[in-house]
């Protein structure tokens, strides 16, 4: 028996049968012949020559963006995402609001650290806030660390209560420029020093 399902082309986003789900999810109506479906270059190729291209070249872009991610990952990290984190990454580059609620060593700091490296070479300004001074300098660290790994120098401020004076003043004046692409402070910062932040907008926190 042939299943018809509606709202599931990934092109259109019409009715599509459930042959043409399994052979790559774009419709009769879209691609009359289901050859070019098993490649999404090719997909959309015949797509664009056609004039028939829809959703399917969005997807096709996050996905490519997906890829680039993960391959930055691998290279800062040395080792591929675990399913949690690439689920994490996909809504992260998708740009969705959303909270970690999972145990110590999952990898929540890790990932959120990747994605700011990433957006910092895009031109994207990152800001990770963690609650106490120890985790700001061990973001700090691995900050450096990946960055080294990448062959990238981020403009990188921290800001924690074991700073002397003057680099206390240097990273206040540095974020009151915005003269950072990404800015790592504990919780206490943002509630003590909100009138330095106030104005600046941030792509990802």
């Amino acid at each position: 028996m042939r299943g018809i399902y509606h709202g599931l082309c990934v092109n259109c986003g019409g009715p599509i049968s459930d042959e043409r789900l399994l052979q790559g999810g774009v419709c009769e109506r879209c691609v009359e012949s289901p050859e070019p479906v098993k490649s999404w270059s090719r997909l959309l190729s015949v797509l664009k020559k056609q004039g028939k291209l829809r959703l399917a070249g969005e997807i096709f872009t996050f996905l490519q963006e997906l890829r680039e991610f993960s391959l930055f990952f691998r290279k800062a990290v040395g080792q591929r995402m675990w399913s949690l984190q690439e689920t994490w990454a996909r809504r992260i580059l998708m740009g969705s609001s959303f909270s970690i609620v999972a145990p110590t060593g999952v990898g929540k700091t890790v990932i959120g650290t990747v994605s700011a490296l990433y957006f910092s070479t895009k031109g994207k300004r990152s800001y990770i806030i963690v609650p106490t001074a120890l985790l700001v300098q061990q973001v700090s660290d691995r900050l450096s660390t990946f960055s080294d790994r990448l062959g990238i120098k981020p403009k990188t401020v921290c800001y924690h209560a074991g700073m002397s004076g003057s680099e206390k003043r240097k990273a206040l004046e540095k974020v009151a420029r915005g003269d950072f692409e990404i800015l790592v402070t504990t919780e206490r910062f943002l509630i003590d020093r909100f009138d330095v932040i106030e104005g600046l907008a941030f792509d990802f926190v």
